[in-house]
């Protein structure tokens, strides 16, 4: 009988060993920097050399494996050695989780990384299977795929499909404009029409979304989904609070999982977990500190009957939280949102910011101009091109401790979140 493995491991799914496990030369000069994409190492900084199997090794999130290193690593660099080894292995091409993306994603997303320039994309051209009656043929769906028609993922018909392809007129004019129909510009239109309405100051007929593709293109169509108040900027904590509020108003609707969150930690990240679990508990947002490896142990071995992670000094559980499914919450806001009268214009690229008196009077698009009284500007990644249309500044003077620093605008801001 073969023995069951506890473990997921990188040379387990690709049946082989790789060089750069065992070869430190053959990572040794490799630059970070060059190797990621958007030249942004924000995400790096959680990647830290762990232990597998009694050996030290570093965790790819695309496969859920560990890849193990078996040369040795000289001290005080051992993050810097993880890190190489895992850029060498996604880079290389030899993600098992990568792999999978190629071969199955079923809607267009970038493969490594954040969108920027030239990005990599996987699932342009997903060719199902169509083996059900009455179903399209393989090219008829892939179109209707593309087009946000059809079956999600998983095999469900989309339940706001119509909603999601439907493009509204396009107007001359109009009171609110809001640029990006993702997460943060839909909530924004579906917040702004109730207040319009309570108010007695409008309607959601007085908004309109221009969104350059479809509801959902960007980021917010390939997000985790995770909900959580676990952030270290004190000033979110609040806002955290009551977007989770939001979550839970409609959670059908949003197709939200009330699971809560848990943020397990090495002893290195204690004292910044107990600072987030000290301002949760001082805005009243219920969850449970644990510090000391046998208490957290004990307690995760609580949740979790076969628990054996080592070196986990404390766990933040917050009771609150949970997961959405991305392009379901999405078709969920965008109901809302079309329920309110809001128009939302889609494959309509913004491509002018026409500034008169000192505020934005007229959005220059492909397909016309509308003339407006205020912009919302909610294109997630894709504001700085907004922000370059307004002439704001390329590299603000940040002022720390009485020296100021020239950084690139956007660069500064990443660095922040």
């Amino acid at each position: 009988m073969a023995q069951k493995s506890a473990s997921i491991d990188a040379e387990e799914l690709a049946g082989r060993r790789f060089e750069y496990q065992e070869d430190r030369s053959l990572v040794e000069d490799l630059d970070l920097m060059d190797l990621t994409p958007g030249k942004d190492l924000n995400w790096l900084e959680d990647i830290r050399l762990l232990e597998e199997d009694e050996t030290p090794a570093v965790f790819d999130r695309n496969s859920n494996s560990f890849i193990k290193i078996y040369f040795d690593i000289p001290e005080g660099r051992e993050d810097e050695f993880a890190r190489k080894v895992l850029m060498k292995h996604l880079v290389s091409g030899n993600s098992y989780g990568i792999q999978l993306k190629e071969k199955h994603c079923k809607f267009h997303q970038v493969e490594l990384g954040p969108w920027v320039a030239d990005s990599k994309s996987v699932g342009d051209n997903y060719t199902p299977r169509c083996s059900r009656v009455g179903s399209p043929r393989p090219t008829e769906r892939r179109i209707l795929l593309q087009s946000g028609l059809g079956d999600d993922p998983i095999g469900r018909p989309r339940k706001g499909f119509h909603a999601m392809t439907h493009s509204d007129d396009f107007p001359e004019s109009i009171r609110y404009c809001i640029i990006g129909a993702g997460i943060h510009g839909l909530s924004t239109a579906w917040h702004l029409a109730e207040e319009l309405k309570a108010s007695g100051k409008g309607d959601g007929s007085d908004i309109v979304v221009i969104e350059k593709a479809h509801a959902g293109a960007g980021p917010s169509g390939i997000a985790c989904g995770v909900v959580r108040n676990n952030y270290f900027q004190p000033a979110m904590r609040e806002l955290m609070a009551h977007s989770v509020e939001v979550w839970e108003s409609d959670p059908e609707a949003f197709e939200y999982h009330p699971v809560g969150y848990l943020q397990i930690s090495y002893e290195e990240m204690r004292s910044d977990v107990a600072t987030i679990a000290a301002q949760q508990e001082a805005i009243g947002y219920e969850s449970v500190f644990v510090e000391g490896e046998q208490e957290t142990h004990s307690y995760m071995k609580g949740i979790f009957d076969d628990w054996r992670c080592t070196g986990v000094t404390s766990v933040l559980h917050e009771k609150k939280g949970g997961y959405a499914h991305n392009m379901a919450t999405v078709e969920g806001l965008l109901a809302k949102v079309k329920a309110h009268g809001v128009a939302v214009v889609t494959d309509t690229l913004v491509t002018e910011l026409a500034v008169n008196g000192g505020s934005v009077t007229h959005v220059v698009t492909n397909r016309g101009v509308i003339q407006v009284e205020h912009v919302v500007a909610a294109a997630g990644p894709w504001v700085p091109k907004l922000w370059e249309m307004l002439g704001l500044p390329e590299t603000p003077g940040i002022l720390i401790e009485g020296e100021v620093f020239e950084l690139p605008t956007w660069q500064f801001w990443a660095l922040q979140e």
